[in-house]
């Protein structure tokens, strides 16, 4: 999680749907994980882990745990679910729904492409749900080493204002200071005019030496610095697409993912979908959580209120909850910063219930992606769940929303989530 503001939530009620049959004329786009050579240390404190969704990361254990981290191997109602259907299907010249191959970046970030200016020159940005705000690196930038700079006076469509302000992350631990722009895009393949965005005159530490060219939020427009449209509601405000929606398919432990704009892919799931409703209120993918699980059994947390996150590599939790998580699991260990660890060998689970619904990880799913510990037998793994004292709400990152198909509804608001295709 980049971004932190926490919010009240709303009651959710599931919508089983049925799957509709196949939707023509849509388009694939790959993307690729991408490692780094950078190196952070203390990974499980909160503002290192929430970094790490794009930097390789080392992490100290307590002395009192002889063991050292190491790379881990891989061990609605039908209603409901026709109306995004019907909207990626029109007559009238509006374009049907679009796959879109992302990048999974080490450790679970999303990259993806975009084309800014006329003539229109590629970006490669990091996905951001938590936050709202697009951002590239300016050419006056000293500090954005490594990034393909955003120049306006080589866009014969791009104007830059004078309003300057800050886009902060991680409870405003890491500030990135910017100047609004407007320019033409490409997002998908599909074009948007004179979309609001800011380009970055300085960016804190923690953004440099990463493998994009600037960040693209995914959360609603009351979440955003400038107040700018989300590219999806620019989309459909421009009678480009119909459904302000975009959809995810993240294969565990690949490489290429695929962002569906403007609707679903019937091939990339089976089943239902099941809908929760999403509390906008601060501009956030918010929801409510019925209960945690862990071992098939309810845990009695504090609070039950939760962020969507693509940009967190791990499951985060506020530290005394997530302590009583891992007290339900026989055989875990607490560590250093927030992160525990528990039984490689052993059938670990940990669920949220959504919608009257379990969604669970399980055995290696529940298991970080990147390290494991090595103690007696390389009996631990470090588990994809961490605590954090400074959080007071659940953070539904990258572990969890690699396991699902899941659907991102902007006009509802809405949440879905279907049995992954692999």
């Amino acid at each position: 999680m980049i971004f932190t503001h926490f919010f009240a939530i709303i009651s959710l009620v599931t919508a089983s749907v049925a799957l509709p049959a196949a939707v023509p004329g849509i388009i694939t786009v790959p993307l690729d994980r991408v490692d780094s050579t950078s190196d952070l240390k203390n990974a499980g404190s909160f503002a290192a882990r929430a970094a790490n969704r794009y930097i390789s990361r080392s992490v100290e254990t307590r002395s009192t745990l002889p063991s050292k981290l190491m790379p881990r191997q891989v061990a609605s109602k039908e209603e409901g679910f026709a109306s995004i259907f019907r909207r990626q299907k029109g007559d009238d010249g509006i374009n049907t729904a679009k796959n879109v191959n992302i990048t999974v970046l080490q450790g679970g970030a999303l990259r993806m492409r975009i084309d800014v200016g006329t003539p229109p020159r590629p970006y490669g940005v990091a996905l951001d749900s938590s936050s709202a705000d697009l951002w590239l690196a300016s050419p006056d930038c000293k500090t954005c080493v490594g990034y393909e700079p955003y120049v306006a006076s080589k866009s014969s469509t791009g104007k830059v204002s004078d309003k300057k302000f800050v886009v902060a992350y991680n409870e405003g631990s890491l500030r990135v200071d910017v100047t609004g722009v407007t320019d033409d895009l490409i997002f998908g393949g599909f074009p948007i005019k004179q979309q609001p965005f800011a380009q970055a005159d300085k960016i804190p530490k923690g953004f440099q030496d990463v493998p994009f060219d600037g960040v693209l939020g995914l959360a609603f427009s009351a979440h955003s610095e400038q107040k700018a449209p989300p590219l999806l509601q620019s989309l459909v405000d421009q009678k480009v697409i119909k459904s302000a929606s975009f959809a995810l398919h993240i294969p565990a432990g690949k490489k290429q993912a695929t962002m569906t704009i403007g609707g679903i892919d019937p091939t990339k799931f089976s089943g239902e979908i099941d809908f929760v409703p999403v509390d906008n209120a601060a501009g956030q993918w918010g929801l409510n959580i019925d209960q945690i699980v862990a071992q098939g059994k309810a845990v009695d947390v504090g609070t039950k209120k939760g962020i969507l996150d693509t940009g967190t590599s791990v499951l985060l939790g506020p530290m005394e909850d997530v302590r009583k998580v891992f007290a339900a699991i026989p055989g875990s260990a607490e560590m250093a910063n927030g992160t525990f660890t528990v039984p490689c060998n052993q059938d670990n689970s940990f669920a949220l219930k959504l919608g009257g619904k379990d969604y669970g990880l399980n055995g290696v799913d529940f298991l970080d992606e990147i390290f494991s510990v090595a103690g007696p037998n390389n009996a631990n793994c470090v588990a994809a769940l961490s605590g954090d004292q400074k959080i007071k709400s659940w953070v539904i990152g990258t572990p969890f929303l690699q396991k699902f198909y899941t659907v991102w509804d902007l006009s509802v608001p809405r949440f879905g989530l279907a049995k992954k295709v692999e």
